[in-house]
């Protein structure tokens, strides 16, 4: 069955996405996979492969070398690794499609990776972007490649919201989910409103964009389906961290796998 593959944000690593792997996996197997050089990447795959169950992935687009990345990663270059992860989990499990679930800036390192081009938008069944900043972020400093990616009008964002209307309009499947949240603690209003206490973080019209995010708090935890641009759209209240084990998150992930057959149509 299709492989689910995590994607973890900025300064992160497998741990986020730990929790809610194991809740959900149940009985499928679990690997890591980190990339290293074009020619190596680790994983600790064991070749085993079942066909009444999916596999779940848990990668790491950084190189083990936190400083490094810190002052010279940015977003284009982990889109490229991510698309060679992606290949490789291919091969490994000889599955065609993959599912990929993304929190925060891996949704824009997803998102990059499926428009790269044409072979890697083929081979992405569904993907869910959680608390992802799709139109960049408020507060975010230049000084440093991957912070100048997520301004708001950056080249990256650009370029991917360019290539991403691209490949989507000419796909008869919306295979795009998204989750989007606002706390409690924010002071912010309407459209500012972030999903943490501050204009650094989150805001849900960056998380849910296109003017959809409106309508997602309008019906606060009722995913809706196949909306203009989403094929699983939902907004809840919690805290940018929350979302990795969110209820919300947790529907996007089965809608994701089952193709939007298996979800609750409330939250509540």
């Amino acid at each position: 069955m299709v492989p689910v593959i995590f994607i973890h944000g900025i300064a992160a690593d497998f741990a986020p996405w730990t929790p809610a792997i194991l809740k959900m996996k149940g009985e499928a197997p679990h690997y890591e996979m980190r990339y290293q050089t074009k020619e190596k990447i680790f994983h600790n795959f064991d070749g085993a492969i079942s066909e009444d169950m999916p596999s779940f992935w848990n990668v790491s687009y950084y190189l083990d070398r936190p400083l490094q990345e810190s002052f010279f990663g940015h977003l284009e270059e982990y889109a490229v690794r991510l698309q060679g992860m992606i290949r490789l989990i291919q091969k490994l499990t000889g599955q065609p499609k993959v599912v990929l679930v993304a929190h925060s800036m891996g949704g824009l390192v997803a998102r990059r990776a499926m428009t790269l081009d044409q072979e890697t938008w083929d081979s992405v069944h569904t993907v869910v972007t959680v608390g992802t900043p799709h139109g960049g972020v408020v507060v975010s400093p230049k000084l440093i490649p991957q912070f100048r990616d997520l301004q708001p009008k950056s080249e990256f964002l650009s370029v991917l919201n360019r290539e991403w209307e691209r490949y989507a309009s000419s796909d008869s499947v919306k295979k795009w989910g998204v989750v989007g949240a606002v706390s409690r603690l924010s002071p912010l209003r309407g459209g500012l409103k972030t999903d943490a206490a501050g204009p650094g973080f989150v805001a849900i019209a960056s998380s849910i964009p296109f003017g959809e995010w409106e309508e997602a708090m309008a019906t606060l935890d009722i995913p809706a389906l196949n909306t203009s641009h989403f094929g699983f759209r939902v907004a809840t209240r919690a805290g940018h961290n929350e979302l990795l084990a969110h209820l919300a998150t947790y529907e996007a992930i089965r809608w994701a796998m089952g193709g939007g057959s298996h979800i609750s149509l409330s939250l509540l």
